[in-house]
C-alpha cells in the first residue's frame, strides 16, 4: 500500500513513474518482438541457472524425482499455517510479480533484479530439503547434498566469462578486488599528476569522488570519448565498453598503468592523438 501510495503520488507530481523518454535507462524499457522474447526466456534461463544457482536446481530436481516415485513424500492439501507451503506461495508471488513483467523489455533481466526471486527459490528448497532428507534412504545423498550444494554455490563466484560477454559483476563476489584495484589507479593518476577529468570512463566509475567515497571530494572521472579524453581507465567490470573500443585500446593507445587481482583488471590508456593539450 505504501509503495503504490508513493508511486501514484510520484506520478501525479512529475508524470511518470519508473523511467521517462530522457532516461539514461529509457532503452531499457523498450518492447521486444515475438524473437526478442524468446531471447530474453533463454537469458532468464541463464540467469537463473547462473554462478553455481544450477545446484540449487539440481537439489530440486532430486527431490521431485523421489516424490514422483514416493507418494508419502508427496505435498499435502495446502495449510497456510504449514512453514513449506508459505514458502512455496512466498516463490510463486515473487516470481508472478516480478518475471513476467521483465520479459517483455530489453534490458530488465539483470542478475539483481531477480534476487528476491533467488532467495525466496532458495529457503523453498532448503527448507523441503530438511524435512525430506531424512525420508530419502539414500545415505550418501543425506550427507553430501548440503556440502555440494555450499560448495557449488561458493565456487559459482569465481565463474568468469570472455570479456565480450556482459557479467553481473553486482551479484556475485567475483568483484570485490575492484576496490583494492580502482584505488591503485587513482594513486597512479594523483601521482603522476593526472586530473582526474581527463580520464574518461564508464559505469560504475562515472562522477564526483564523493558520490563513491564520502570524502568530499569534487574531482572525478568523466564519461569515455575517444576524441577528447587524454586518458581512458578500462575495467573488465565496466559492460558499457564495445568490443570494438577495447580492440581500439589495445591496439592503438599506449598502456601506462594495469593491474588485476582474482577476477578483475583495470587498465589505463593514453590517447596517441588527443584534441586538446595533456598532462604527460
Amino acid at each position: 500500500i505504501l509503495a503504490v501510495g508513493y508511486l501514484f503520488y510520484h506520478w501525479m507530481k512529475v508524470g511518470w513513474i519508473g523511467h521517462h523518454e530522457g532516461s539514461t535507462w529509457a532503452p531499457s524499457f523498450e518492447t521486444v518482438n515475438a524473437f526478442g522474447f524468446l531471447k530474453n526466456l533463454a537469458v532468464l534461463t541463464w540467469r537463473l541457472l547462473d554462478f553455481g544457482r544450477i545446484w540449487v536446481w539440481c537439489l530440486l530436481a532430486i527431490m521431485l524425482v523421489f516424490t514422483a516415485s514416493k507418494p508419502k513424500l508427496r505435498l499435502s492439501s495446502f495449510d497456510k499455517s504449514n512453514t513449506g507451503h508459505q514458502l512455496l506461495l512466498l516463490t510463486i508471488v515473487v516470481f508472478l510479480a516480478t518475471v513476467p513483467i521483465q520479459l517483455p523489455y530489453k534490458g530488465l533481466l539483470a542478475h539483481r533484479y531477480l534476487l528476491p526471486f533467488f532467495i525466496s527459490v532458495n529457503l523453498t528448497v532448503l527448507y523441503y530439503w530438511q524435512n525430506y532428507a531424512p525420508k530419502i534412504k539414500v545415505r550418501w545423498l543425506q550427507k553430501l547434498a548440503l556440502p555440494l550444494l555450499c560448495l557449488g554455490l561458493v565456487t559459482g563466484n569465481l565463474w568468469q566469462y570472455p570479456s565480450n560477454i556482459s557479467m553481473g559483476w553486482d551479484c556475485t563476489l567475483a568483484h570485490l578486488p575492484w576496490y583494492g584495484l580502482q584505488k591503485q589507479a587513482q594513486a597512479y593518476l594523483i601521482s603522476n599528476k593526472i586530473p582526474f577529468e581527463t580520464v574518461g570512463t564508464a559505469f560504475p566509475n562515472i562522477g564526483k569522488r564523493e558520490f563513491f567515497e564520502l570524502d568530499g571530494r569534487q574531482d572525478g572521472f568523466v564519461e569515455k570519448d575517444f576524441s577528447t579524453n587524454c586518458y581512458i581507465m578500462h575495467s573488465n567490470v565496466m559492460n558499457d565498453f564495445s568490443e570494438d573500443e577495447i580492440q581500439m585500446l589495445r591496439s592503438s593507445w599506449k598502456p601506462v598503468f594495469h593491474k588485476s587481482l582474482g577476477a578483475v583488471s583495470i587498465d589505463i590508456f593514453k590517447n596517441p592523438k588527443p584534441a586538446l593539450p595533456c598532462v604527460n
